[in-house]
């Protein structure tokens, strides 16, 4: 479905940004936010525009308020990169008006997983679920 959609607005001149949370999540501390705040200008500045992140859950996972106590350094600082890559996204959000021609759309399968602060009322207009289809019903 998502690629049905980005074509037919690709189609009619509307600038698109399709985006997975793997092109925001790095390693290296900041990259992340960084690519969150350039997503969202580039989006300001080719209106009219969409940004769509597909799996926001992986993206947008809960936060924990402490970080694991482990050894494992990598796992603590990708964990730090993923909530500051958060916070950043929930910043754009606060300020985002849909009136100026940019519509932002996101898409998962967990929603139980998303952090309350990216559910409260305010940073969606709407909710769609799509159920998953019987194949035997006609």
């Amino acid at each position: 479905m998502p690629n049905i959609v980005s074509e037919h607005l690709l189609r009619r001149g509307t600038g698109l940004s399709n985006a997975s949370f793997t092109e925001f999540v790095e390693v290296l501390v900041g990259v992340g936010s960084a690519r969150i705040r350039d997503l969202f200008k580039r989006a300001k500045v080719n209106k009219p525009s969409v940004i769509f992140i597909d799996e926001i859950d992986a993206l947008a996972t809960r936060r924990q308020g402490i970080f694991k106590e482990t050894t494992d350094h990598l796992y603590n600082a990708a964990t730090q990169e993923r909530e500051t890559t958060l916070n950043q996204l929930l910043i754009e959000l606060d300020g985002f008006d849909t009136g100026k021609g940019v519509i932002f759309s996101t898409a998962t399968n967990r929603r139980d997983l998303l952090d309350p602060a990216l559910l409260r009322q305010g940073r969606f207009d709407r909710e769609v679920n799509f159920h998953h289809l019987n194949s035997r019903s006609n």
